[in-house]
């Protein structure tokens, strides 16, 4: 495969996978898109951007994130040296709603994120994600399933006692099993939370996460997962914001101010468990509990004050991250304004 053949110069490469399969478009310099099938493996994944990489190819690779699938891919382009954008799934679906055909296959899908690799001005910068720290995404992500499962059969139990016990009746035998299953739910999750605290320590610098740590309302064990799983390249504490989903979405037009809300585009499971951290902040610092207090004055509701918190909290660590010998400075973090 050669980048250039005859007049043919290939500008993007967009990538649809899928769980078996990848669905490739390659854009040339006049437009045109050419698909081609591979499988979704190493061997096959790497053989291609190798061969990419020796044709002399510098553009983009744009690869739609779907769930786990699209891994190989990301490696494979990095270890070939070819730049993979891993972008989020809303991006394309603004493409293709300009399609008046509204076509939805796997080879238009391909070739619309060829087209983007090339017309899209906002394209995300390439993926440097190593294999730890997307092992670290997955044990986070395992372990927020595993919650929503004990919630699930928490209720599920407590249902069906209340009503076993409002009629009178005895409880159905299969609630014990269903207890029993609830405890091993319960074992798997604090397994997985200990491979997630390892994980984190095998990443998370030890200066970066002390100093994070000095946070209020931030143990020892949340440092490690901030630091070892937000990009501390990012641009600007907004990225950081917006990955955990803190930042809010503003609706205005003309004289119209519409009711700002939380994007929650981000990661579920951290801005949960930052949520938990400004909690403990407000209650523990005298600091932060004199901000919430002036925010609750201010017509804020205790769950609007709290997510306020957590994003000072994220704005925090991320300026710690970058200069970590910094003392942390509640009374400058948590100004209140008057």
């Amino acid at each position: 495969m050669s980048e250039q053949t005859g007049e043919r110069v290939l500008q993007s490469v967009g990538v649809d996978v899928a769980k078996h399969e990848v669905v490739v478009g390659e854009r040339d310099d006049r437009g045109r898109v050419r698909t081609r099938t591979l499988a979704n493996g190493r061997s096959a994944l790497e053989a291609y951007m190798a061969a990419l990489a020796q044709s002399g190819f510098t553009g983009p690779v744009v690869v739609e994130s779907t769930g786990f699938w699209h891994w190989p891919t990301v490696f494979a382009a990095q270890a070939a040296g070819v730049d993979a954008h891993l972008i989020n799934p809303l991006m394309p679906a603004k493409h293709r709603k300009g399609d008046v055909r509204l076509c939805k296959t796997d080879p238009a899908d391909a070739a619309l994120l060829a087209h983007m690799g090339v017309t899209e001005p906002n394209l995300p910068k390439p993926c440097r994600l190593s294999r730890t720290q997307v092992r670290l995404r997955q044990l986070l992500n395992l372990q927020k399933q595993l919650e929503r499962l004990i919630q699930s059969q928490q209720a599920v139990l407590r249902a069906h006692r209340e009503a076993a016990e409002l009629a009178g009746v005895a409880p159905a035998a299969a609630l014990t099993e269903l207890q029993a299953q609830l405890t091993g739910l319960r074992q798997q999750r604090h397994s997985v939370q200990a491979e997630i605290q390892r994980c984190a320590e095998t990443m998370a610098e030890p200066q970066r996460v002390t100093a994070v740590a000095g946070l209020p309302g931030v143990s020892t064990a949340l440092a490690r997962v901030l630091t070892g799983l937000l990009d501390p390249a990012a641009p600007s504490a907004n990225s950081w914001v917006a990955f955990v989903g803190l930042d809010v979405s503003v609706h205005r037009s003309g004289q119209k101010v519409g009711r700002s809300r939380l994007t929650k585009r981000g990661h579920s499971f951290m801005r949960k468990r930052l949520f938990q951290a400004a909690w403990g902040a407000m209650i523990h610092s005298p600091v932060v509990r004199r901000y919430y207090e002036r925010l609750r004055q201010l017509g804020r509701s205790y769950v609007e004050a709290l997510l306020i918190i957590a994003r000072k909290l994220v704005r925090g660590a991320y300026a710690l991250v970058q200069n970590p010998e910094q003392p942390v400075d509640e009374q400058r973090l948590f100004a209140v304004k008057t």
